[in-house]
């Protein structure tokens, strides 16, 4: 995972733990800017970090 994507999964754990609730579009946002098709990719991956911790 590059360094962009772990601080990703960082930020969103740190709004999960805030009891916020974590849409599509927050998440997108939080994710560096590159093309949407790779965007979507890491997203899946970073939902998928977050549930594997929660």
């Amino acid at each position: 995972m590059s360094k962009n994507v772990l601080v990703s999964v960082e930020r969103l754990r740190r709004i999960r733990h805030t009891g916020q609730p974590i849409t599509f579009t927050a998440a997108i946002d939080y994710l560096p800017p590159i093309d949407y098709e790779t965007r979507y990719r890491e997203l899946c991956s970073t939902v998928a970090s977050i549930l594997e911790v929660a």
